[in-house]
């Protein structure tokens, strides 16, 4: 394969962002996945500790960051598996919530009716 069509992740020399450095698609990955990844750990932490104040969100941060990291450095397979089984578990929640809407708006579970009347 040609040098210039080695793929996305090479380095390409002509026109680098920064003065005397190549700019590569692979650092910006990088840098987006490493923030993305600790957005989610903080996010994830500070709703975590609105469930249980008592222990510090710095704890459920820590305990995220392990447990995604531990997911990440799974194999191909493992980790593709995990994905699809909690984005099915993800699928589901969905579709209760949206069974549970239509149950209180046509009147199924309210104590005053359905909210549509006809």
């Amino acid at each position: 394969m040609p040098a210039d069509r080695a793929g996305l992740h090479r380095i390409r020399p002509h026109r680098p962002r920064v003065p005397g450095r190549a700019s590569s698609p692979a650092g910006y990955t990088g840098i987006s996945g490493s923030s993305r990844f600790a957005v989610e750990a903080i996010a994830g932490a500070n709703i975590l500790h609105s469930w249980m104040p008592r222990v510090p969100s710095w704890q459920f941060g820590l305990g995220l960051m392990a447990v995604m990291t531990g997911v990440n450095l799974m194999s191909a397979r493992s980790y593709g598996e995990f994905e699809f089984w909690f984005s099915s578990i993800k699928v589901s929640a969905i579709i209760v919530f949206i069974a549970l809407a239509a149950a209180y708006a046509f009147g199924w579970t309210s104590h005053q009716g359905p909210t549509f009347p006809t």
